[in-house]
């Protein structure tokens, strides 16, 4: 819950006196980093019958989007856009400039880690509220944001949760993470950055390339099955997955834990794997960093909350994407193993 800072106070009052503000309106400058552009996606893998299975959308995606990812088509990535910001004030997790304001996860120094306090100075902001939210989205996300973030000024970080596999993750891309807690900037660049496209993608391929200069040396799986244990903001219950996991071992898949492998076993494994199998959840986002090039993504997705997002950095790298449907049993759901093996080989007959 956030606490009612006087930064806070006063923007809740002028927000109800004179309405709240888009940062369009308190930009100093809009630079477009990549214009707008279209691009054609490739059709999943997947069962037909599957998508019967499907009762609800998960609440952050679209039909729209979902018909899209499943069927193909043609799209148009969004611009990549920097907002230049002066006096900008960050207080309690939120930026605040005149009518406009923008707010993160409260999450507050911990033990003998004082609050970073910042006074002046031009920075750019590399953090997003997923990103803070979700383990995944700071892999896949705002480790990109921040390429491009310091590209632009000094790189400014919200405070995340210990994450027991962030630091090392930072070695492995080379990518420090500057925490600032509380700061009255001289001027802030703000950035739209979710678009997948060719400037997002060329972060991607940089980090890659980081990851395999410093990941240790390992033995490369062809085929991983990464499961996610009781990690994940939405629970995702699989009510046959111990069935599930003999199937895949059977099938020449190493098991890897994210709730409990080392971040080192966890990229040792997946580095340049062929095959990536996971229910469907941010936790398989160093998918993005790791698989080999033109690799494959199979995800398990629950009927209530169907959400194809991976199929946008798959597709994006040129790796070929699919899913199975859970069937609906209670609060969990149930796996056909006959239908995640026949996908399976589905997936990797399409790379070929």
């Amino acid at each position: 819950m956030r606490s009612f800072s006087p930064a806070h106070i006063r923007y809740l009052i002028e927000r109800r006196l004179f309405g709240a503000a888009e940062i369009e309106t308190v930009a100093d400058e809009r630079i477009v980093v990549c214009e707008a552009e279209p691009f054609d996606i490739a059709p999943s893998v997947y069962l037909p019958h599957h998508l019967d299975f499907v009762r609800r959308l998960h609440p952050e995606t679209l039909q729209e989007n979902e018909n899209l990812r499943v069927r193909g088509g043609r799209g148009s990535h969004d611009p990549t856009i920097a907002y230049r910001i002066k006096g900008v004030r960050f207080r309690d997790s939120g930026l605040y400039k005149g009518k406009w304001a923008r707010y993160f996860p409260p999450i507050k120094p911990q033990g003998n880690d004082p609050a970073r306090v910042v006074g002046g100075g031009s920075y750019a902001l590399a953090s997003s509220y997923s990103g803070i939210k979700y383990f995944g989205h700071w892999v896949r996300d705002d480790t990109a944001t921040c390429l491009m973030a310091e590209t632009f000024a000094q790189p400014f970080c919200v405070r995340t949760p210990r994450w027991p596999h962030q630091p090392r993750y930072q070695q492995f891309f080379d990518l420090p993470w500057p925490v600032i807690d509380r700061a009255d900037f001289d001027e802030l660049y703000v950035f739209s950055d979710y678009a997948q496209n060719s400037h997002k993608v060329a972060r991607y391929r940089e980090i890659r390339r980081r990851l395999r200069r410093n990941a240790p040396p390992g033995s490369p799986s062809r085929r991983v099955y990464l499961h996610r244990g009781a990690t994940g903001a939405v629970k995702r219950l699989m009510s046959n997955e111990n069935e599930v996991l003999q199937a895949l071992s059977k099938n020449g898949f190493v098991i890897v834990d994210v709730s409990r492998d080392s971040a080192d076993d966890i990229v040792a494994a997946l580095l340049d794997a062929e095959t990536l199998v996971s229910i469907e959840g941010s936790h398989a986002s160093p998918g993005v960093h790791t698989l080999a090039e033109g690799g494959g993504y199979l995800a398990i997705v629950p009927p209530a909350v169907f959400n194809n997002v991976a199929k946008d950095w798959t597709s994006a790298l040129g790796m070929t994407y699919g899913f199975v449907v859970g069937e609906e049993r209670g609060k969990a759901f149930h796996v056909n193993v006959r239908d995640l093996l026949t996908a399976v080989d589905a997936l990797e007959a399409a790379r070929r």
